[in-house]
């Protein structure tokens, strides 16, 4: 093999695998394309054939159909096995999974389609586990829920990736979230006015930096200086003369 087509076929196999590690569905494509491309070549060399008078009628036409057919059969059969997994969710209880799927949910429970900002909080033993959200409504509430379970369970940094026998004993919280409103203040005592502990969540904005705390919060820490004091330290703000955030207020409802 020549040195060109060694590094070719290398960086093929990398990309597909690349490809495979971030979306299935996309190397899918990817697979087509490549097969595409090989037809297309040996389509080439069948005309030469022809020319060339090298192969008869019968065996020309079979392989031009089978050439034309075979990255479309290709793509349908892959989207068809990536739109049968996207519309079922599996859960695992110890060694029995359950297909749940999507169509089924929402011709049921058709709010689910509605477009909603979640947050998934697990606590395990009275202890956050894991806490992930979101604070405006992009997704349909049951891709948001399904999004956000995810990576609150395992990719949440400041936890490890949930294991499978903390999975029986941990607590599911889900908060459902009004859209947020920004408040206008003076000063911290107008904005002591404003918020209401227990009720509302805030969310501080300054400079590209964003963070949040749910109501919930207000149980741990509800002393309004403490409560925005460890707001500001989650949001990583330096709080000087000049910090002066947008402040949203939001509300939740809860489900457990």
């Amino acid at each position: 093999m020549k040195p060109a087509y060694f590094l070719i076929t290398i960086s093929i196999v990398l990309l597909f695998f690349l490809v495979e590690l971030f979306n299935p569905f996309l190397k899918s494509i990817f697979v087509a394309t490549l097969l595409t491309i090989a037809t297309n070549s040996m389509h080439q060399k069948i005309e030469r054939s022809i020319k060339n008078r090298v192969l008869s009628t019968s065996i020309i036409t079979f392989a031009m159909a089978s050439l034309f057919f075979i990255p479309i059969l290709y793509c349908i059969i892959s989207f068809a096995t990536y739109f049968n997994q996207v519309n079922q969710v599996t859960l695992v209880n110890n060694l029995n999974e359950i297909k749940i799927s999507f169509f089924s949910l929402l011709k049921e429970f058709s709010f689910l389609n509605e477009k909603r900002a979640t947050f998934v909080t697990l606590t395990l033993n009275g202890e956050l586990r894991g806490c992930i959200g979101s604070l405006v409504a992009t997704k349909t509430l049951l891709d948001d829920l399904i999004s956000n379970s995810y990576m609150a369970a395992f990719e949440d940094p400041r936890f490890f990736e949930l294991r499978a026998e903390e999975f029986e004993k941990v607590d599911i919280e889900i908060s459902l979230l009004t859209k947020p409103k920004k408040i206008d203040y003076l000063d911290l005592n107008d904005l002591k006015k404003q918020i209401i502990p227990n009720k509302h969540g805030v969310i501080l904005e300054f400079k590209a930096k964003r963070s949040t705390f749910l109501p919930q919060v207000w149980q741990q820490l509800p002393n309004f200086d403490d409560f925005f004091s460890q707001l500001c330290y989650k949001g990583g703000f330096e709080v000087d003369e000049n910090f002066r955030p947008d402040i949203y207020i939001y509300e939740v409802e809860k489900i457990k």
